[in-house]
């Protein structure tokens, strides 16, 4: 019986033990079968997504020059990485000069604000880092109505 591979999309024989294969044994579509399989197990799975995390931190933990060691010894990796980094940092800092759009009727009587606490990244020189700032932000007045806004008795009402 012949089935259509899901990676390369090309024809293969189903090993009859395995009624239900759906990629082909080449080893790139083997390869994309495993990553599928591993990104819904970590996706649909918190125990596995947990213990994957922790043996991450582990192997970190147990070795911490190893990023070290194959950024001296893959020079080529080092410099294509910081030019990928420059190109990121450009697009980041162009999207942060841009104009937004400001209006000046966002608030209404209806008050959309309220307070809570706000987690900011800490940013060094246009990189985002692990490390966030926890704020909280108490709102002290609510935004006058205007007209308009079911106030008629107001001529001219100003933010």
């Amino acid at each position: 019986m012949y089935k259509v591979c899901r990676s390369c999309s090309k024809r293969f024989d189903v090993d009859p033990r395995v009624p239900d294969q759906r990629f082909c044994s080449n080893t790139d579509c083997q390869n994309e079968r495993r990553r599928l399989w591993l990104k819904k197990k970590r996706s649909t799975d918190p125990d596995y997504k947990g213990n994957q995390a922790e043996a991450q931190k582990a192997w970190v933990q147990k070795n911490p020059a190893y990023w070290q060691g194959y950024r001296e010894k893959n020079p080529d990796y080092v410099s294509r990485n910081r030019a990928s980094q420059k190109k990121r940092n450009a697009i980041r800092k162009d999207r942060q000069t841009q104009p937004g759009v400001a209006k000046n009727d966002e608030l209404t009587n209806q008050s959309v604000l309220s307070s809570g606490f706000l987690r900011i990244p800490v940013c060094i020189d246009g990189i985002a880092k692990i490390d966030a700032i926890l704020v909280r932000i108490d709102v002290i007045s609510e935004p006058k109505p205007r007209k308009g806004d079911g106030d008629e008795s107001c001529k001219e009402s100003t933010l």
